[in-house]
């Protein structure tokens, strides 16, 4: 439902289907035409003309706790809400997975965001920002940041709601799961901001013609701003 967001679901399946080539994606090494990103954006393409996506924009979390839908891709943000205003309980009514890969070889792809920071080099109040800084990251209160929320921003903290227990622990398991910074701290404003509108283009009209206006006039930009 926010506008931004729009990028969500082709980076989930590009970390399921391809999590390698998300990182090439990423670090610069393929383009937004290639034909391997074209075939992520056509297999969401596909998903939305097969109905498996709600329309519900605004009430998503609604249609959920009411079992209209029966799933949602959301952070363990959520859970607070569920749990209080729609008396949902964790681990009894709400459960979590993370998105099987397509290969079997592949480590599943979970992604994060970057923790909170401050750039202010030049601000007037830039000691100010940094003693925030600091108290954020505090144990103590990242602990009770955990406890309210069911996320953190650092390691070191205790979840007892099982769903952000069970995140936490997959998270953890190098072994099985890859940890992969999420798409939008990884491109500058212009591509991003430009993109997410070319996505959202893309989910109104999900066509292999449209993908391809779409996915060229990213990287037409990104040409012209990075390259």
């Amino acid at each position: 439902g926010n506008t931004w967001q729009s990028f969500v679901w082709p980076q989930a399946l590009m970390g399921s289907m391809d999590p390698d080539l998300y990182d090439e994606w990423t670090t610069g090494k393929v383009d937004f035409t290639d034909a391997r990103i074209k075939k992520v954006f056509n297999k969401w393409c596909e998903m939305i003309e097969k109905g498996y996506f709600s329309d519900v924009q605004q009430d998503q979390v609604k249609e959920f706790a009411s079992g209209k839908t029966a799933m949602m891709f959301q952070a363990t943000n959520l859970l607070t809400g569920l749990n209080d205003e729609y008396g949902m309980t964790s681990g009894k009514d709400i459960g979590i997975f993370v998105l099987p890969s397509e290969e079997a070889k592949s480590k599943q792809t979970i992604f994060y965001e970057v923790a909170p920071f401050v750039v202010g080099k030049n601000s007037s109040q830039k000691e100010e920002a940094k003693e925030v800084l600091k108290s954020y990251y505090k144990n103590d209160i990242q602990q009770e940041y955990a406890d309210k929320t069911g996320i953190s921003a650092v390691t070191n903290v205790t979840f007892t709601d099982p769903v952000s227990k069970y995140l936490t622990e997959k998270a953890s398991d190098e072994e099985h799961y890859a940890l992969k910074l999420r798409y939008y701290e990884q491109f500058t404003p212009e591509i991003v901001n430009l993109s997410i509108d070319e996505y959202w283009k893309i989910a109104d009209n999900p066509t292999e013609k449209q993908v391809d206006e779409s996915l060229t006039n990213i990287q037409n930009k990104w040409s012209e701003v990075e390259r």
